[in-house]
């Protein structure tokens, strides 16, 4: 067996694992539409499938990229040079997704967590709106 192809393993086992999670939380989202007050206050609904379909795009990306270290080696008769570096991206790409799965969870869902919204609005500026825009769009009117 290449080292690419034991990397390619790798690849498929995280691709396996976003998939059971693609599945769940797609059983979740799905099941808001049955019972809306479902983990009502601890995991919203547009997360739940803002998670589904993400983690939909990453498993197929990561299963290609296992299926491309898999059959190369295979196809090229030698091992793939500079796999090092894929390695290395291959960890760097799960931090990645552990992260940006992370700040779907935890920031976006931060409307009580003042810790967190303090962290967002740094740098942010109050803007008023315009004084049009009160007379324009007033419910008096």
């Amino acid at each position: 067996m290449y080292r690419s192809q034991a990397l390619a393993i790798k690849y498929f086992s995280a691709a396996m694992t976003l998939f059971g999670v693609m599945t769940l939380f797609g059983l979740i989202s799905a099941y808001y539409y049955l019972n809306p007050d479902f983990l009502f206050g601890i995991l919203p609904f547009n997360i739940a499938k803002i998670i589904h379909i993400n983690t939909l795009v990453i498993w197929l990306l990561m299963g290609f990229m296992g299926a491309i270290y898999w059959f190369l080696p295979e196809e090229l008769g030698r091992e793939i040079s500079g796999i090092w570096t894929a390695e290395i991206l291959f960890y760097v790409f799960c931090l990645a997704i552990a992260v940006v799965a992370g700040v779907f969870i935890f920031i976006q869902y931060g409307g009580s967590n003042e810790a967190a919204l303090w962290f967002i609005n740094q740098g942010r500026k109050y803007v008023e709106a315009p004084r049009w825009a009160a007379r324009w769009f007033s419910p008096t009117t």
